[in-house]
C-alpha cells in the first residue's frame, strides 16, 4: 500500500543558487547534476519532462543512496534530483530551494507490504496505520511547501 510520494524535485542551496539566477534549462548546465545511482528516474527523465535534454558537458556526481544526494545539495555540491519526501522540512526551513518546477517526475511511491502470516497483525496494522499517518501528514507539509507542483 503506497503511504508516501516518490515525486521527484531539483533542489539545491540557496548558498549555490545565489552565484546565478535558475530561469531555465540552460541556467543548469554550469551546477553539478547529483543523483542517487538507486534511481529509476534520473536527469534525462527530468530534463525531458521539463521539454529539453541534458546540457553539454553535464557534470554527474552519482551517490550510493539517496541521502547522500539530499546531504550533497545541502553542502553546496550541486542540483540534486530527490523525492520530495525527503527534503521537504529542508524546503521549509530554506536550507534548500527547489531549482525551476517541473512537475510530473516520479520515483516509486514508498510501499508497506504485510506478509499474510505475519506474527503479530495487530502490531502490523498498527505499525502500517502509523506509516499512512505519517504519509499523510508528509503530503500536507509538501502541499503548504509546494503546492500542488508535485501531482
Amino acid at each position: 500500500t503506497p503511504f508516501l510520494s516518490g515525486a521527484l524535485v531539483a533542489v539545491a542551496s540557496p548558498d549555490l543558487i545565489g552565484t546565478g539566477p535558475v530561469r531555465t534549462l540552460d541556467d543548469i548546465a554550469p551546477f553539478r547534476l547529483i543523483e542517487a545511482a538507486t534511481n529509476v528516474v534520473g536527469w534525462p527523465d527530468w530534463f525531458a519532462r521539463a521539454g529539453g535534454s541534458l546540457p553539454t558537458p553535464t557534470r554527474f556526481l552519482r551517490l550510493e543512496e539517496m541521502f547522500y544526494a539530499v546531504q550533497a545539495a545541502l553542502d553546496g555540491l550541486g542540483v540534486a534530483l530527490v523525492p520530495s519526501a525527503l527534503v521537504v522540512d529542508d524546503l521549509a526551513a530554506g536550507r534548500l530551494q527547489r531549482i525551476l518546477d517541473v512537475p510530473g517526475v516520479f520515483e516509486r511511491d514508498y510501499c508497506h507490504l504485510v506478509s499474510p502470516v505475519t506474527r503479530n497483525p495487530e502490531l502490523a496494522r498498527a505499525f502500517c496505520a502509523w506509516l499512512d499517518h505519517e504519509g499523510q501528514e508528509a503530503r500536507r507539509l509538501s502541499l503548504s511547501v509546494m503546492g500542488d507542483a508535485m501531482t
